[in-house]
């Protein structure tokens, strides 16, 4: 499961806004794998798994095929998981208060992708990516707050000068 969270972490971090399919089933796989692991108690890996990748699928197929709708829903869930995350790195939360962080987020993250669907897709798909990378490499050390932003930086470059670019040449 490692080298899948490397790869999938690479490929939301550099291409989440064009390849938004992508960024959905990525997703659906951290809201799936979440899900078993929260309500299939003791879980085998394996069952864990299977239940991450049917959301990230199912995710990757609706957001192939009803896009706004998906949209929103992306952003919920992307706004939520970092949250949470977020809230967990600056503030101790027990596990019952943990929809509270999850409910902001998400609504945030809804209404930002919604808005300025772009520029959101690019920020909330660089999140996820140096989350999934550090998560995997650098663990709960001091370093991955360092990591998480270096990544987070080079995501938003990396999208930002592929959308300007791309902009420009449909204009002009």
């Amino acid at each position: 499961m490692l080298p899948f969270k490397i790869l999938a972490g690479v490929g939301v971090l550099l291409f989440g806004r064009r390849l938004f399919w992508l960024f959905v089933g990525v997703v659906g796989f951290i809201f799936g794998v979440e899900l078993a692991t929260l309500f299939l108690q003791p879980a085998p890996e394996l069952a864990v798994i299977a239940v991450g990748l049917m959301a990230g699928v199912i995710g990757a197929l609706l957001a192939y095929f009803l896009q706004k709708m998906v949209i929103a829903v992306a952003g919920f869930m992307a706004g939520g998981y970092v949250a949470v995350v977020l809230a967990g790195a600056f503030i101790a939360t027990s596990g019952k208060i943990t929809w509270l962080p999850f409910a902001v987020g998400g609504a945030i993250g809804a209404i930002l992708v919604l808005v300025v669907f772009d520029w959101a897709l690019i920020l909330l798909s660089s999140l996820v990516g140096a989350r999934l990378i550090v998560e995997v490499v650098a663990g709960g050390s001091h370093v991955s707050v360092l990591l998480f932003v270096a990544l987070f930086a080079v995501g938003v470059i990396f999208q930002a000068a592929a959308f300007t670019r791309r902009q420009r040449s449909a204009s002009g």
